[in-house]
Parts: structure tokens; C-alpha cells; sequence
């Protein structure tokens, strides 16, 4: 009769175990889409749901649905659409970066302001902006002319005026010297 109980015993604790793991791994953990945008400050939906602005960071759970909808919109700007296959795995962040295009004739121009290489800060009328690559936006009918300045550690600073203001976009490439 001992027999039979610690079989049947054994057996409960081996179900109990394959359970365990089962809702384990059906539960799953969490996963991270960063989403950023040039120019920053976008709204971000994520599979139809307002997220925040860019920057944003979204959680999912990592064995969720595996199929999703990101949408950047920016006043001034063309809306930006990605679906993604797949979900990040446990505790990993898949970078999505949405580079949005100025609507022509918005009454928006904009700079668009890359260097090589890239990571030089970038001052545009004397104001911090960031680091390249970058999109500065301006009025088209705003005040003319602007100063933009780009530095570097262990290169030289380049400084350029530029008169008058875009009507639609300049792109503007410089290499550190």
C-alpha cells in the first residue's frame, strides 16, 4: 500500500512541476520597443493606442501578439507608419527610429543637418539643439537668416550663416576637420 501513495505522490509533484513551467512560459516577461523621432516630440501610437511623445519607451509582453502597428505624427509633418513582425524577447529593446518628412508649403522650412562624423552638437542661432544628425525646423516666413554652429571634441567648430529661410528643407553635410 506505500507503493501506490508514493506513485501517486511522485506523480502529483511531477504534475505540479510541468504545470509550473507551463504558465511560465505561456506568461512570459516583457519586452521594449524605444521609439524616437527627428524631429523629437512626436505623438507616438503603438497598435492604435496614444503612447506619449518621442522619446517613448513601450512595454510588451514578450510572447504576445507578435504583430504590430507604430504610427509618428507631427504637426507640419507627414504622418510615419511601421508594422513589426515579432516581439522583443525578455527584458530586450528593439530601436525604432522615425525620420519625418516636412509637409511642402506648411509655411515651414527646416534644416536638415548631418556631419561626418556624426555626433557633433549642434547650436542654431546660439541655442543647443542636439546632436547630429538632426532636423531643425523653422518658419519660412519667420525672420531670415541663421547661424548654425557644429562642435566636436578633437575637431575645430564650424560655423556657417545662412540667409534668408528654407522654403521647403536645405540639407547642410559637413566634415569635421
Amino acid at each position: 500500500m506505500n507503493i501506490p501513495v508514493r506513485l501517486i505522490a511522485g506523480f502529483l509533484i511531477l504534475l505540479l512541476a510541468v504545470v509550473g513551467l507551463a504558465a511560465a512560459q505561456i506568461g512570459g516577461g516583457t519586452g521594449y520597443f524605444e521609439i524616437n523621432s527627428d524631429p523629437s516630440g512626436a505623438s507616438v501610437y503603438f497598435d492604435g493606442s496614444y503612447r506619449g511623445t518621442s522619446p517613448v519607451t513601450v512595454s510588451v509582453p514578450s510572447t504576445g501578439t507578435p504583430s504590430h502597428t507604430i504610427r509618428v505624427t507631427k504637426s507640419g509633418y507627414e504622418d510615419w507608419y511601421q508594422d513589426y513582425d515579432g516581439n522583443p524577447f525578455e527584458g530586450e529593446t528593439v530601436h525604432i527610429y522615425a525620420s519625418l518628412t516636412p509637409i511642402v508649403g506648411a509655411g515651414k522650412g527646416y534644416y536638415s543637418i548631418s556631419s561626418s562624423p556624426s555626433g557633433a552638437t549642434v547650436y542654431f542661432d546660439g541655442s543647443y539643439k542636439g546632436t547630429t544628425p538632426l532636423t531643425v525646423e523653422v518658419s519660412s516666413t519667420g525672420t531670415p537668416g541663421h547661424t548654425i554652429s557644429l562642435s566636436l571634441s578633437g575637431y575645430q567648430t564650424w560655423t556657417q550663416t545662412y540667409s534668408g529661410n528654407p522654403g521647403e528643407g536645405q540639407t547642410i553635410y559637413v566634415t569635421a576637420n
